[in-house]
């Protein structure tokens, strides 16, 4: 059958001109991925698309479609309509109890991704594909409630990613309240110092500080945490000098761990039929190895080659977007320039420089501002030179490992598991569009 008969195309939908209302731009569409990264309240102009929950946004110009800027509406309220960009193709489910899921994935689906790219017109860089030919889109569907069964089926598994991602996102806040506290601000040190001049008990001041929990509280607790809590809690100076910890000291950025940039691959580096190791760019790095990655079969140091549970900086592109630290799950590969592999002798530094560089965000997005051209912006190894740091001593590294380790490991575990979930998504999708499987499955 053809699409049409199970998908209304780009539905009419009412919103008031001048109205404000819920508006998704072409950057807010994720890569291979379902969910909406954000979304923000802006007038209606009379054009643009419209949509509500349950619709799939498809982008239709290069390079949007070949990079898989696809979408399921689920992130407005009850009735609620949104808008967007006009270079967005809105698909409705025409029986949205068998359909909803199964037309996002369908459109996730490498055939009819194929079958769209290939029917693109327009002058090179701004082609288009119209929703005339997509509504063309012929093949051989599963009966609905075969189709049912297969969206619920890709959906649990999105879900789980959904549900990661917001545990991620939590434990993100968690970890930079805490390494704020105690490596920005200085919170525990300067309690025992002020514990000490009022002539209060300095480690029970830091142990209630660190804890949130009063002291008869801590006398009631279990014997070891009590002991783990008062470790914790001596570790922390109780003098400060030049207005940091005694014995922490001031570092250049750039020396807080070993930063080495990319390769600088060309053209003729890059194999043909995805043979060799992928090119890991700023691209890979947000949204995972697709099809418009490039791969090579050369050799290269080394220094270039990069694995999983390494870290990685991007610190060259759009500053708002593309400036942060990354964990790498993507197995082997070969890092491109622009982006620093960083390298540390302990784990206790892997987690102390990656929490450090989440902190100094804004400060290196700004940096990147002010040498911005044509909407890029970059921070050269002169700047990480010239921003410093205070870096604890060996003492006091020991609180990584302590507290902020294990939120760090949670945080890279979900992630993980991300990347087994979408590979399996992705491995299964082409059989139950097709229908190969799914009577296997119930």
């Amino acid at each position: 059958m053809k699409l049409s008969e199970i998908i209304n195309f780009n539905p009419i939908r009412k919103i008031a001109k001048g109205k404000e209302a819920p508006f998704v731009e072409m950057a807010a569409l994720p890569q291979h991925s379902r969910d909406i990264a954000y979304v923000f309240q802006k007038e209606f102009n009379g054009s643009g698309t419209k949509f509500k929950n349950g619709d799939t946004l498809l982008a239709r110009i290069t390079p949007c479609l070949e990079n898989g800027k696809t979408t399921k509406v689920n992130c407005l309220k009850t009735s609620q309509i949104g808008h967007g960009s006009t270079e967005f193709i809105v698909m409705e489910a025409k029986n949205p109890e068998y359909d909803e899921d199964f037309i996002y994935y369908l459109s996730r689906w490498n055939v009819f991704r194929d079958y769209a790219i290939a029917r693109m017109e327009g002058s090179s860089g701004r082609q288009r594909v119209d929703w005339k030919a997509l509504a063309d889109f012929e093949c051989k569907l599963p009966k609905k409630e075969i189709r049912k069964k297969n969206g619920y089926i890709l959906k649990q598994l999105d879900d789980k990613i959904s549900i990661n991602n917001k545990i991620n996102i939590q434990l993100e806040i968690l970890a930079q309240t805490l390494f704020k506290s105690w490596f920005i601000d200085f919170e525990p040190v300067k309690a025992k110092i002020e514990a000490i001049q009022k002539g209060k008990d300095p480690q029970l001041t830091v142990m209630k500080l660190i804890s949130g929990k009063t002291s008869q509280e801590i006398s009631q607790m279990p014997l070891e945490q009590r002991k783990e809590l008062a470790d914790t809690a001596d570790l922390f100076p109780d003098e400060m000098k030049d207005d940091i910890p005694k014995g922490w000291k001031l570092l250049p950025l750039y020396e807080t761990a070993e930063y080495i940039n990319g390769g600088a691959f060309k053209a003729s580096d890059f194999s043909k039929g995805k043979e060799g190791l992928p090119i890991i760019k700023i691209a890979e790095l947000k949204s995972g190895i697709s099809d418009q990655t490039e791969f090579t079969i050369k050799e290269f140091p080394d220094k270039y080659h990069i694995h999983n549970d390494d870290m990685l900086y991007s610190w060259s592109g759009s500053p708002e977007t593309s400036l942060e630290v990354f964990k790498w799950f993507g197995g082997d590969g070969l890092l491109n320039q622009h982006i620093f592999k960083i390298n540390t002798q302990s784990i206790e530094q892997k987690v102390f420089v990656y929490y450090l560089l989440k902190h100094l965000k804004p400060v290196l997005i700004e940096t990147a501002k002010n040498k911005q051209t044509t909407g890029l912006g970059h921070v050269t190894v002169a700047d990480m030179k010239r921003i410093k740091v205070v870096y604890p001593d060996k003492k006091a590294i020991k609180l990584i490992k302590l507290k902020l380790l294990s939120i760090f490991d949670m945080s890279s575990n979900c992630k993980k598991e991300n990347v087994t979930l979408a590979e399996i998504r992705d491995t299964i999708l082409p059989k139950l569009i097709s229908g190969e499987i799914i009577e296997k499955l119930i």
